[in-house]
């Protein structure tokens, strides 16, 4: 199975990293991540998530973590207002260091269909060529 790496980094409460070269200092994990804000709680009540490893942010959010997704990359809002996505080319705060609770730490299951679709570019239509 291909697990790609997300980059993370020891952080302070207040989000400054605490290495000395910040976030050059990320080391990788198979991690892949929504990230729901206050603002997408609600929309995490009314959709069904398999269990997976979730874990509580400062800000009251949730961060829900799912295995690598080939070509998935960052994003904001695409998949609802307020859930922003953490893959390919991201990095995460985890929020274990300042004592917030993590639920399933062991737990990663892949992605759910309905979370990838809008955030897949659509298929290339094929077009035939005639000579």
């Amino acid at each position: 199975m291909n697990l790609a790496t997300l980059p993370s980094f020891p952080c302070n409460a207040d989000k400054s990293p605490i290495t000395a070269r910040g976030f050059k200092d990320a080391k990788s994990t198979s991690l892949r991540c929504a990230d729901v804000d206050p603002e997408g709680i609600g929309w995490f009540d009314e959709v069904p998530i398999p269990a997976t490893r979730h874990q509580l942010t400062k800000r009251g959010g949730l961060h829900v973590f799912f295995k690598h997704a080939e070509g998935l990359r960052n994003s904001s809002g695409r998949v609802a207002a307020g859930v922003d996505v953490r893959a390919d080319g991201g990095f995460i705060i985890d929020w274990q260091r300042e004592g917030f609770d993590c639920l399933w730490p062991e737990l990663l299951v892949e992605w759910p269909a309905r979370l990838l679709r809008p955030l897949k570019p659509p298929a290339k239509p094929f077009v035939e060529y005639h000579h």
